[in-house]
């Protein structure tokens, strides 16, 4: 009589371990696992007892010579990979040097973004050179727990 496997995820489990187990890998408790599940399931007694049986035929049988021998060969994707990677820092290096030699001999005007000439403060939102003098001098003096005016703000 055969018995349908009640769990076909230990079924799964043991048959993938029988292989293991023929190679003594397996654990004391694992061999007798797998045992206890062989006695009550044949049909994972009878895949057991195939594997068994064509592992053997293997072990025992001589060594076939082959008729070539086997050649890997290296992959030649790497290599390009590199030149791909030497190419582009090359690029980024050569526009690195033309953008230097494109400013070579440009003044750069550069002032904080805070401030702006006297006369265009009435133009834009930014504090003139003063207005930030007296904020800091104001900062300086403010004690914890006091309110602080700074162009019409308390803080």
């Amino acid at each position: 009589m055969d018995m349908r496997p009640v769990r076909p995820l230990v079924c799964e489990r043991v048959r993938g371990q029988i292989s293991v187990s023929l190679d003594g890998e397996l654990s004391q408790l694992e061999r007798a696992m797998i045992a206890s599940h062989l006695e009550r399931c044949t049909a994972c007694e009878a895949y057991a007892a195939e594997v068994r049986g064509f592992t053997q035929a293997l072990r025992v049988a001589p060594l076939e010579p082959m008729a070539r021998p086997v050649v890997i060969h290296r992959r030649r994707r790497h290599v390009g990979a590199r030149v791909q990677v030497a190419a582009a820092a090359a690029v980024a290096i050569a526009a690195l040097v033309g953008a230097g030699e494109a400013m070579r001999g440009q003044q750069l005007d550069v002032e904080p973004p805070n401030f702006v000439p006297e006369g265009a403060a009435h133009i834009s939102n930014y504090m003139t050179r003063q207005q930030v003098e007296r904020e800091q001098a104001i900062l300086s003096r403010a004690r914890a727990g006091h309110p602080v005016q700074l162009f019409g703000e308390a803080l």
